[in-house]
This record gives C-alpha cells, structure tokens and sequence, in this order.
C-alpha cells in the first residue's frame, strides 16, 4: 500500500508538470541475496512470475505512462537451463491484460 500511494504521489507530480512516469527497471527475476545471477533451480523468496505479473498490474491501473521488465535474460536461461517456461509464460500473459 505504501508502494502504492508513493506511485500516486510521483504521477500526480507528474501531471502538474505536465511529465510522464516511466518505471525503468520493474523487478521480473530473482535477486537473492549474496547472488548476482540465482542459477538454482529451486524456487526464490525475492521475486516469482505472479508477484512481478501483480506488480506490473498495479502500476498499469495507476496509468504508469511506460513499465521496462528487468530479467528477460533470466527468462530465457530459466528455459534453456530448466526447461522452465513460467517466466516467460508470466511476461506474455501481460500482454493480454
């Protein structure tokens, strides 16, 4: 809820501005502790396909003007590595939001 009414705040600056709100880099791959690229093949308590998908969703219902994924490499080694389409299926499915 913080997160959220913090994102209203930054928009409605926006607005008075008459600028876009633009989130560079909305997390969408694990970033554990300790770790610069999770290669495990168990599941991560940072970040999963559902929270980065709600997260994304939420900032779409505030009218985040542009929302840029960071781990698209992650996706992609997920599926090469594990055969795990999850990620990838979750970033997709986005697009029908």
């Amino acid at each position: 809820q913080v997160l959220i009414e913090y994102v209203r705040g930054l928009i409605a600056y926006g607005k008075k501005k008459n600028k876009e709100l633009w989130i560079t880099e909305l997390q969408a791959e694990p970033w554990e502790p300790g770790e610069l690229v999770y290669r495990n093949k168990e599941a991560v308590t940072s970040c999963w396909p559902e929270s980065f998908v709600v997260t994304f969703d939420e900032m779409r219902k505030l009218n985040v003007d542009t929302i840029f994924l960071w781990g698209v490499e992650y996706w992609l080694f997920r599926i090469k590595e594990y055969n795990d389409n999850e990620w990838f299926n979750a970033a997709l499915a986005l697009k029908n939001n």
